[in-house]
């Protein structure tokens, strides 16, 4: 595809890794975005963008007319894990660092694509918005997404987001569901309540069974445990334990 020839040319791609260094190094596990989508913001509204908060968290910058309906870019801000300050590192031209391709990537083409398209002059005949999303990562569950499309819905005939490894297209959507699964017992001590039930015990043969089931490969259904807790100590028989569930087809 060729490049558009109304907008000037993309920056090169060590500012991008420059901007890229920058913006991973801030902090945004999910639910503590704050910080990064401020300096998102203010990155760009120092090249004359009108980036604004929305109630959830998302930074939007609307492009075109008022009126009608058009096309949303997204790129979310929250990174998987809460690492702290992550440092890009470079390694025999690879690029590693928590958050760096999932999504800051992203970010960067996105928030460079827009100030692109502003500073062109030209005015698209629909609305076009660009948006950094909050909540996409685990328990967030596109909050952000969710929130700005509510919010817009009579605005939109397209959704389109920047996430990941760059390069590949998904048109079909997924469905997906978190569930928080776990037991609850009488519990006790480890030597005079044994044989009382332990919420431990229960989860774990819970998830092995789980993990015995036949899914289905066509469609393509994935079920992850990815987080347990529970207990109190080692001698205690556990109360409480439970488990979180991620499932996709």
């Amino acid at each position: 595809m060729a490049w558009p020839t109304w907008l000037a040319s993309p920056p090169p791609l060590a500012d991008l890794v420059a901007d890229l260094r920058d913006l991973i190094a801030i902090p945004a596990p999910p639910f503590h975005e704050h910080e990064r989508a401020a300096a998102l913001r203010d990155w760009l509204a120092a090249r004359g963008l009108p980036a604004e908060l929305d109630q959830t968290g998302n930074v939007i910058v609307r492009w075109g007319p008022r009126t009608g309906s058009g096309k949303a870019f997204l790129a979310h801000i929250d990174t998987a894990l809460d690492v702290g300050q992550v440092v890009l590192r470079e390694e025999d031209g690879h690029l590693f660092g928590h958050g760096s391709a999932d999504n800051g990537s992203g970010l960067c083409v996105l928030s460079h694509l827009a100030v692109l398209a502003w500073q062109s002059g030209v005015q698209p005949r629909q609305p076009v918005f660009f948006v950094f999303n909050v909540g996409e990562e685990g328990l967030g569950d596109l909050r952000g997404a969710r929130g700005f499309v509510a919010d817009h819905r009579r605005e939109l005939d397209a959704v389109i987001a920047l996430d990941g490894r760059l390069g590949d297209i998904v048109q079909q959507g997924i469905g997906s569901r978190r569930l928080d699964a776990g037991f609850e017992t009488l519990g006790g001590h480890s030597w005079s309540d044994f044989g009382n039930p332990s919420a431990i015990h229960l989860l774990a043969q819970a998830i092995a069974r789980l993990g015995d089931l036949a899914l289905p490969v066509s469609p393509r259904t994935t079920l992850n445990v990815g987080v347990i807790q529970g207990g109190s100590a080692v001698n205690a028989i556990a109360r409480e334990a439970h488990c979180l569930i991620d499932l996709r087809s």
